[in-house]
């Protein structure tokens, strides 16, 4: 998927920059500056920020002390995309760093040895991800779209799915550990000093024809787009049917659309990033069909490929911050404490009357039962005075410290 990858059952290629025609001897090319550009510099710079970005989202996510079933989902997804981050920084930017510049030898030498383990643990997290995503964007689109669905949205069920889904990630792509024969950095061409990433598979044409091309492409990219562009498709015209019809919700329907805004902007990047990655698969699948010249510019484009993987397992932090409003509560209690005179709640901007909730908690039930709380008769609001209802309930001076609280992610 992120490689030029040949056939051959040869162990040449690994050893190749060691064996081959001293450097000196070599022609100077352009493509080593044009990787370590793109692939060091700023594709590490995105893997160190995004490192960073899933660290504080999983723990943001890990505050949420009743761990709603979207919460759970999103922990997960930092976890793996994480994952592709480390091991997108290991395998792909750190190597290049000595082709350019002479630098980390010693790291490069030892990356000839142990990359041929990391290269089918990158396609592990890169498959978790994926498969968590559809799961999230199943959630969403029954919770939105079947809201009457028999189907519950319980924690236990949700452990189960997303444990599954690390599963078959594992399952599905082990197999790699025994098609890989070798991996590594070696030059591109007999006649210049430009290096680049390649790996040799076992050249087995029914395993390649199977695996490689048909399962592949279909559980990596073809269902998995497929799914979450139905799903989404459906979710935006539901959202866009219904606006109207639940503006009365108020602060609720403002926390259920920041979570579905949430997943809509996540999957439009998932679907930029990922398209071009499908491209290349092609490309590579039937690459001896292409004239030189294409694959002598797919070698250009390769780094582009690494740099749109991190982009995607790097980019949900920034989202979430910039939509999600629990997130950004949550966040902001993390660094600078909860508001003064304040305990840090997990209930915190919950707090909320709405003329119809069907969702309270017993317990708010029954002490909203113990007497009148809010004041709508006195005040001439509520749904049957012709009047808006204040955001904030006027409770008694005997109840003042009963809240009623709505459920919501983010």
């Amino acid at each position: 998927m992120l490689n030029s990858t040949e056939d051959s059952t040869d162990q040449g290629v690994c050893n190749a920059f060691w064996n081959a025609t001293n450097a000196s001897e070599r022609e100077p090319g352009n493509l080593n500056k044009y990787i370590f550009i793109v692939t060091v510099c700023i594709t590490g710079l995105v893997c160190v920020i995004g490192l960073s970005g899933n660290i504080l989202s999983f723990v943001v996510f890990l505050r949420e002390k009743k761990k709603p079933s979207t919460s759970l989902i999103l922990q997960a997804l930092a976890v793996s995309d994480f994952c592709i981050l480390l091991n997108t920084l290991v395998e792909f930017s750190i190597p290049f760093i000595y082709p350019y510049t002479g630098y980390a030898g010693i790291y490069f030498r030892a990356f000839q040895t142990f990359s041929i383990y990391t290269y089918p643990l990158h396609y592990i997290f890169i498959t978790t991800s994926t498969w968590l995503l559809v799961l999230l964007s199943i959630h969403r689109f029954i919770a939105v779209c079947k809201p009457m669905s028999k189907y519950k949205f319980e924690i236990k069920n949700t452990k189960v799915q997303v444990i599954g889904v690390y599963l078959f990630a594992v399952a599905f792509n082990a197999p790699k550990f025994f098609d890989v024969q070798c991996v590594g950095i070696t030059y591109c061409t007999t006649t210049t000093d430009d290096m680049c990433y390649k790996t040799i598979l076992n050249n087995d044409l029914a395993f390649k024809l199977s695996y490689r091309i048909v399962l592949t492409n279909v559980f990596m990219y073809i269902a998995p787009i497929t799914i979450i562009s139905v799903l989404n498709g459906n979710l935006i015209l539901t959202l866009k049917r219904s606006g109207e019809n639940l503006s009365f919700w108020g602060k609720r329907k403002a926390g259920r659309d920041s979570i579905n805004a949430i997943l809509i902007i996540v999957v439009v990047i998932f679907m930029i990033c990922t398209t071009p990655i499908f491209l290349s698969q092609i490309i590579m699948t039937f690459g001896e069909h292409f004239p030189k010249s294409v694959m002598e510019g797919y070698l250009y484009f390769l780094p582009i490929l690494f740099l749109l993987v991190a982009l995607n397992a790097a980019v949900n932090f920034f989202v979430y911050a910039l939509v999600g409003v629990r997130f950004r509560t949550i966040l902001r209690e993390l660094f600078c404490g909860p508001p003064t005179g304040t305990a840090l709640n997990p209930n915190i901007g919950k707090n909320i009357r709405t003329p119809f909730n069907p969702s309270l908690s017993l317990e708010s039930r029954s002490s909203a039962s113990t007497g009148p709380l809010i004041k709508d008769a006195k005040q001439g609001t509520g749904p049957d005075s012709g009047q808006p209802a204040s955001d904030e309930p006027q409770l008694s001076s005997s109840s003042r410290s009963v809240a009623t609280t709505v459920s919501y992610t983010l």
